[in-house]
């Protein structure tokens, strides 16, 4: 049992180190570290900037068929709210598409994997 306790206490504290550590970057990065105004660093910015992606509607109609696929998965019958969810996300990118939105490719922030 001691050894149980003095592990866990050691994992608490672990945990606490890095919660803390963590605070104290998101402290930094309020205050603005970094050589930009909005505290990010030019190599950052590099990385956002490089992390677009364009979407265009065969895109988006092969990402509705993909959903559809996922929501009458039997893998989803365990979680009826997602397959709702995921019936209607196809229900509105169909309907989106059928008519004629988007008229160009849209531009997706971040990875878009």
């Amino acid at each position: 049992m001691g050894f149980l306790l003095s592990e866990s206490v050691g994992f608490f504290i672990g945990f606490l180190i890095t919660a803390i550590r963590l605070r104290r970057n998101d402290e930094a990065a309020r205050r603005g570290a970094g050589n930009t105004a909005t505290g990010l660093t030019p190599a950052t910015e590099v990385t956002m900037a490089k992390a677009t992606k364009s979407i265009t509607r065969d895109e988006i109609g092969h990402l509705a068929d993909r959903l559809h696929a996922r929501a009458e998965s039997r893998l989803m019958s365990g979680t009826p709210e997602l397959q709702s969810d995921l019936r209607v996300a196809v229900i509105v990118l169909r309907a989106a598409l059928a008519i004629g939105f988007p008229v160009q490719p849209i531009e997706i922030a971040g990875n878009g994997q």
